[in-house]
């Protein structure tokens, strides 16, 4: 019965299982075996519920149906989008990093990237 009990408090909480089965008089070897045990059915317990937690959220907010966009600036970017904004990709050869505006980068090429952003916002 101490076996359980340890194994139980290691599902919910490993530091509390520990000197709970050292109180009890169980064996150290005993206590080890239960709290990993304990330990791994507690993570496989949280693992579930995350992952059906986690396609509650997509399902619900997601992929419904028709997929309904949920911000004012994704309806204004949808509406708007293909007059207003207009794409630039820079040649390969340049060998620019992914992010090409940050100042602070060392390979960052500002001066060859900040002219052309102003001239496409401009």
């Amino acid at each position: 019965m101490s076996f359980l009990i340890v194994l139980g408090l290691a599902i919910i909480e490993l530091w509390l299982a520990i000197p709970t089965g050292f109180i009890m008089g169980l064996d150290p070897i005993l206590i080890s075996i239960a709290s990993i045990a304990g330990t791994m059915v507690g993570v496989l317990i949280a693992y579930k519920l995350t992952k059906r937690i986690r396609q509650w959220i997509i399902e619900r907010y997601l992929y419904r149906g028709e997929q309904k966009p949920k911000s004012r600036l994704y309806r204004i970017w949808q509406k708007y989008g293909k007059e207003f904004i207009q794409s630039y990709q820079f040649s390969k050869d340049l060998q620019l990093p992914h992010d090409l505006i940050t100042v602070g980068r060392p390979d960052a090429q500002i001066e060859l990237v900040y002219p052309k952003i102003f001239e496409l916002i401009h």
